[in-house]
């Protein structure tokens, strides 16, 4: 039997600021967790500084100093580069198409949604 089936598995889909951040904080809360798995899903294996491209372009700074490797500051999350193709909620499962070709991941927590709150405009 797979020792990553007995894990428990929480997926972030996206790879940007916040799903890189979301698995960082979640790999410090859960450091003595061996039982939960992190996988992020990323279409790159980076996460880009934006906001500094135009200093790139004028040759400030290198295109190094503004992109930081996931796997590098991820110790414990598992990168899967690929892009989702079906988020199945009523299954809670998702595909994910990447160089494995195509992956299925299962969802075991129920998914909640919450009711809009209303606002009142202030004058």
């Amino acid at each position: 039997m797979d020792s990553s089936a007995a894990k428990k598995r929480i997926l972030i889909l996206g790879g940007g600021f916040a799903g890189a951040y979301t698995a960082l904080h979640l790999e410090k809360q859960l450091a003595s967790a061996p039982d939960v798995e992190i996988v992020l899903v990323s279409r790159e294996n980076f996460v880009l500084f934006t906001p500094m491209l135009h200093e790139v372009a004028g040759a400030d700074v290198a295109v190094t100093d503004i992109v930081q490797p996931l796997r590098k500051v991820l110790r414990r999350t598992r990168i899967a580069i690929g892009c989702i193709e079906a988020i199945d909620l009523a299954n809670k499962q998702d595909e994910v198409r990447g160089r494995e070709g195509r992956v299925m991941f299962r969802r075991g927590a129920k998914i909640q949604t919450l009711k809009k709150s209303t606002t009142t405009a202030v004058r």
